[in-house]
């Protein structure tokens, strides 16, 4: 196809060539003295002026654009319309002068045979063109069809020329062969539908057929004295602009956006493959991230025990030795050992509970803590950790106040009650060199943390919950940390269903308030109840009987569903359609437990999927947990999605914990039918 997309300068050449090769020889094979003349004074002379004017003018807007893509791949695309139309206006030339190939008919009839040179060296252009918009036709079929066309065109002439029954036999194997020619036709300009909307892409193609079935009939009423010379000129003068013209450009402008959709189709394709690639890779780094995590817990933990329970030990020790009195006096440490015992103490804790910030801070990520919600009276868990703070704080001006009534009683876990706590009080301690902590609490139950350090400015309040954020970035190493304590502790609070905030004047100090759910017998017995319910749904999830049918029309969105829900049990159908999901829901044996559905998808969206499941399931007593998965955030799209039949409303992005605790709360409600 190389010498049909004219891309080199010899071809180019060549083409030219074989134009005028063929021009000069028809002159001497049928060229008579005269008939140029005779030919044009029975057509008049504003045809071909015409004519000229309009594939001038065609042919220099082409060669502009041959200017403008010289160093573009679209060059050849460019090229193509240029020759399409520079021949049509050379030949016009030709004939408005009189230097036209005019030959005489058997029955007397002069035929401008500088036309079919014409066409016999611009059609293989537009059938190229037309390959290059389609996806369907090969090239082996494009050769044949140019071929096919070719002889089309030279038997075509030799029927003109010819008369009786020569004529009727060649005129119609000249039809034909036009029918292939259309049918190719059809097949190219039925897929500009796809880059065009449906009103111009009809227009092209209805025009298109048209004018290239029109060279036939004006060919028969030629052939048979129905048209003059001068009405036959006037008739292919149009059809030829239409075909040239018309028809030309919209395929330029065809094969531009079709080679666009081409490159952005590999470029989405090479994209999706190598987000799979990616998402496989960090799966795999997830999967070593937590067996790396496991392996340092065991390893640090070990050693720390050591470090940690030898120093009490010693510490004891000497307590009770000094106790003793002069009987145990050999046994009582120095005060400078005492003292170096009690930082390695310090140290140690202190580096147990950075591996534990660590490990809770991925457990939380995925949603692996487990939290033993009950009774608690909150008075012992607040002296417990102001015990061991206090030692910390016995170098500095600082005093650890606790003001907490004795029968306050919460629902929550204490073991993490006590790690939000303890984060709390030693954050106050890293920024408050002297004056006073307070643990305080109320009745609501609302424990506050309040100290009197550098303070936090006030734009950067919520900002202190995030991982790894660091506040004060000028204070000494020994001040710092990773900065997950806070983000902890929300996450935790959270959990435990309160919430947290933090209140603050620079330079006089910092108060952190969380809030408690307040220990009622019907507090724990929903709580229990809800710890079972979470427990026997996913204990159903890891035994891999909760099904969910995944409807969304972007495949990236099921990727991310893939991601999020496929590591915790559950099995996943994923369909792209409205449609698709009523054939599946109508196929299947079992209903899958829950269906997570888009709202914006193509045909049938979500809402109306959404309806047709409900009218389906009708009168069946079943009934089929819905959640809408939208990016859709207004009141008024959770009012329509509800309104449609969904039981429930999710606006993307949502978290991991969001998305489980819906599916958690929706599964439940196909149990209760």
């Amino acid at each position: 196809m190389r010498s049909l997309s004219t891309r080199s300068d010899p071809l180019n050449l060549h083409l030219v060539l074989s134009y005028a090769s063929c021009t000069l020889l028809l002159h001497q094979l049928v060229g008579g003295p005269g008939l140029a003349e005779a030919f044009r004074s029975q057509v008049p002379l504003g045809y071909h002026l015409l004519s000229c004017a309009a594939f001038g003018t065609a042919f220099a807007l082409d060669l502009l654009a041959v200017l403008f893509y010289a160093r573009s791949s679209r060059l050849e695309l460019t090229l193509l319309p240029a020759w399409i139309k520079g021949l049509p206006f050379l030949s016009s030339v030709l004939m408005a002068s009189g230097k036209a190939v005019v030959a005489q008919a058997a029955n007397g009839r002069l035929v401008n045979l500088q036309r079919y040179v014409c066409w016999m060296h611009t059609t293989p252009a537009v059938m190229y063109l037309i390959k290059s918009v389609s996806n369907s036709i090969t090239t082996q079929q494009m050769y044949s069809i140019i071929l096919l066309h070719e002889v089309q065109l030279g038997l075509g002439a030799v029927a003109k020329l010819s008369g009786g029954v020569t004529q009727v036999l060649l005129g119609g194997c000249v039809h034909c062969a036009l029918i292939p020619v259309l049918m190719f036709l059809h097949t190219g300009l039925k897929e500009l539908s796809v880059q065009y909307s449906k009103n111009i892409a009809a227009f092209v193609y209805l025009s298109t057929l048209v004018t290239y079935g029109s060279f036939g009939v004006v060919w028969d009423l030629g052939s048979f004295g129905l048209l003059s010379p001068a009405q036959e000129e006037a008739a292919y003068l149009w059809a030829e602009l239409a075909s040239k013209i018309l028809i030309s450009t919209v395929l330029l402008f065809s094969n531009f956006v079709t080679r666009d959709m081409r490159r952005l189709a590999l470029m989405r394709s090479i994209e999706a493959q190598s987000r799979q690639q990616l998402i496989a890779e960090l799966r795999a780094l997830v999967a070593q991230k937590d067996a790396f995590m496991s392996s340092v817990s065991h390893e640090l933990r070990t050693p720390l025990n050591g470090i940690i329970g030898l120093s009490e030990a010693a510490l004891h020790n000497s307590d009770l030795a000094q106790q003793a009195g002069p009987a145990g006096a050999p046994h009582v440490l120095p005060p400078a050992t005492r003292q170096q015992l009690a930082l390695i103490r310090t140290s140690g804790l202190r580096l147990l509970s950075l591996v534990n910030d660590i490990l809770d801070a991925a457990a939380l990520q995925h949603s692996r803590l487990v939290l033993a919600r009950g009774r608690v009276v909150l008075r012992p868990l607040v002296e417990e950790v102001a015990d061991i703070s206090r030692p910390l704080l016995r170098d500095r001006a600082l005093r650890l106040v606790t003001r907490v009534p004795h029968d306050l009683e919460v629902l929550g876990d204490a073991d993490r009650i006590v790690q939000v706590l303890n984060n709390l009080v030693s954050n106050a301690a890293k920024f408050t060199e002297a004056g006073t902590i307070t643990i305080s609490a109320r009745e609501v139950v609302l424990v506050s943390v309040e100290d009197t350090g550098l303070g936090i400015p006030e734009e950067k309040l919520q900002a202190v919950f995030e991982a790894f954020e660091q506040v004060h970035t000028d204070i000494s190493r020994s001040q710092r940390g990773l900065g997950l304590g806070l983000s902890i502790v929300r996450q935790l609070v959270d959990a435990m269903g309160g919430s947290i905030s933090a209140s603050s004047v620079v330079g006089s100090g910092t108060t952190f308030t969380f809030s408690l759910p307040l220990y009622t017998p019907e507090a724990a017995a929903a709580a229990a109840a809800a710890a079972q319910a979470s427990a026997q749904f996913h204990s159903q999830v890891k035994g891999g009987r909760v099904q969910l049918l995944v409807v969304d029309d972007d495949p990236l969105n099921h990727q991310v569903l893939s991601l999020l829900l496929e590591a915790a049990g559950f099995s996943l159908v994923h369909v792209m359609s409205g449609a698709a999901t009523l054939a599946f829901l109508a196929a299947c044996e079992l209903l899958p437990d829950l269906v997570l559905l888009d709202v914006a998808m193509p045909g049938m969206d979500g809402r109306e999927t959404c309806r047709r499941i409900r009218a389906a399931m009708a009168g069946s007593g079943l009934h089929l947990p819905i959640v809408v998965l939208t990016a859709q955030v207004a009141a008024q799209s959770v009012e329509d999605s509800l309104s449609a039949g969904a039981d429930d409303h999710l606006s993307k992005p949502c978290t991991r914990q969001e998305l489980m605790a819906a599916i958690a709360r929706n599964c439940k409600k196909q149990q209760r039918l």
